[in-house]
């Protein structure tokens, strides 16, 4: 189990006093009273997430508000925190909803330019990112090169202007009654904003059993195939280089492969009850 947040943190964002139980699906995430305290973060990309979100509203959206700490800094030795918000992740039961809020979040972000700190960014994620966009070099695993090979075979330019998206929206939209949908944990990446909805699809169609028809309401996409190419690409990459044993690589090669022979069909123009 991942530790608590220590007893310095949790003075420095005012709930010292407070119980803290850990976020069964957050990850190493830990609420006290109405925070939410996140280890494991750069000060610079923290900072940076912190005063974009301080003002980030929308009519179809809400945001978890950043919390500043005693000396008023977003960082306190790794952790932020965040005000907690009501609702749990069900993007398959409100897929439209999910596509609604995804476009009205990524237009209000629009005109937000890119740091200087997302070029640095070594982890996997950003790893797999440049692999798929910038045709940078990576070693994929022996249970997952040739699905990425086939993916890259069919991959083609997509033209369309990039902005500011994130990069995990599936889980990360929050719904509960009489609430606007949550949208928490902003992963950003530079790319067309239909390409959040690429991903969200892949990720709903592996691991959430969803019906390839769901794509249906991304028809409107521009360049959706290709998107979804490359969303694909870059979650198996993601898996390859963060999953160091092989058992584990072949069950994510067993959940994806249904969705690669459909990413694949639609890249070949046979689009499936189309």
């Amino acid at each position: 189990m991942a530790e608590q947040p220590p007893a310095g943190v949790r003075a420095a964002f005012g709930v010292a006093a407070a119980p803290v139980r850990r976020l069964p699906s957050g990850g190493s995430c830990w609420q006290a009273d109405g925070v939410v305290l996140k280890p494991g973060q750069d000060p610079v990309a923290a900072s940076w997430l912190a005063e974009v979100s301080a003002d980030l509203s929308g009519p179809d959206f809400r945001v978890p508000r950043p919390v500043r700490a005693a000396g008023g800094a977003w960082v306190v030795d790794g952790w932020a925190a965040w005000t907690a918000v009501a609702g749990e992740p069900a993007p398959v039961e409100h897929w439209p909803r999910l596509i609604e809020v995804s476009r009205a979040f990524h237009a209000a972000v629009a005109g937000i330019p890119l740091p200087a700190w997302v070029a640095r960014r070594r982890d996997r994620w950003a790893v797999a990112d440049r692999a798929v966009w910038e045709a940078a070099e990576v070693e994929v695993a022996p249970e997952l090169a040739d699905l990425v090979a086939a993916l890259r075979a069919v991959t083609r330019p997509v033209r369309r202007p990039e902005q500011f998206v994130h990069g995990d929206l599936a889980g990360n939209v929050l719904f509960a009654a009489g609430y606007r949908p949550a949208v928490i944990d902003l992963s950003p990446i530079w790319r067309p904003p239909g390409y959040a909805l690429a991903i969200a699809a892949v990720d709903v169609l592996t691991w959430s059993g969803a019906a390839p028809s769901i794509l249906d309401a991304l028809a409107d996409e521009d360049d959706l195939d290709q998107l979804l190419v490359r969303a694909l690409t870059w979650r198996l990459v993601t898996e390859s280089l963060g999953r160091p044993d092989a058992r584990g690589r072949q069950e994510v090669r067993r959940a994806h492969l249904p969705v690669v022979d459909l990413v694949l069909s639609r890249a070949h123009g046979r689009h499936p009850g189309g």
